[in-house]
């Protein structure tokens, strides 16, 4: 749907059995906005893989958008290509189940996120490409991974962005991963 402009919440309770919004609005380049209560109903939902991959209109997302959404274990490349320019640091505080936190914020357009943001989410396995081509990313909290000890993949996560330093204590605790092949590359 490259002409979508507006998307309604969900008020009616149509996605209350949804278990997979992959792929959902990918694509969506003309997509104004995320309504607030859109998967407020999601509750049997796992994965919001790629679901708005490119929709590079979106500025902003509603803090609460998967906050009764708490079986998801992936949302791999969910906001990668949009305009984001931040996000809550209790975005993901109720999705304790996610273990796919792959490419979320790559080609994107933030600067940094919260310390916080990934704190409740212990089962996550990776972060590949994590926020890699996001060339606007320019600092990383040190305490980002402190409570994902079971994270196994970084590889890519911070690739060409504007990173200029790396907090000592950012992979503390982070003693099961295997890569960290092109973490970093191309950093400006």
């Amino acid at each position: 749907c490259r002409e979508l402009k507006r998307i309604p919440s969900d008020n009616t309770e149509a996605f209350a059995k949804v278990t997979t919004f992959h792929y959902a609005f990918t694509d969506c380049r003309v997509l104004e906005a995320v309504p607030d209560g859109l998967f407020d109903h999601a509750t049997e939902a796992e994965t919001f893989a790629y679901c708005f991959q490119n929709c590079n209109m979106v500025t902003e997302v509603p803090a609460d958008l998967l906050y009764n959404c708490t079986k998801i274990t992936s949302v791999g490349s969910l906001f990668s290509g949009t305009a984001i320019t931040q996000i809550d640091e209790d975005f993901f505080s109720r999705n304790t189940e996610l273990t796919d936190c792959s490419i979320i914020f790559s080609n994107g357009k933030l600067k940094t996120v919260p310390e916080k943001l990934f704190a409740n989410n212990k089962k996550v396995t990776t972060f590949n490409s994590l926020f890699a081509n996001t060339e606007s990313f320019e600092s990383v909290p040190a305490g980002l991974f402190a409570n994902n000890h079971k994270v196994t993949n970084f590889q890519s996560a911070f690739s060409k962005t504007a990173i200029q330093s790396v907090p000592a204590d950012l992979f503390a605790g982070c003693d099961k991963v295997t890569t960290f092949m092109s973490c970093f590359t191309g950093c400006s």
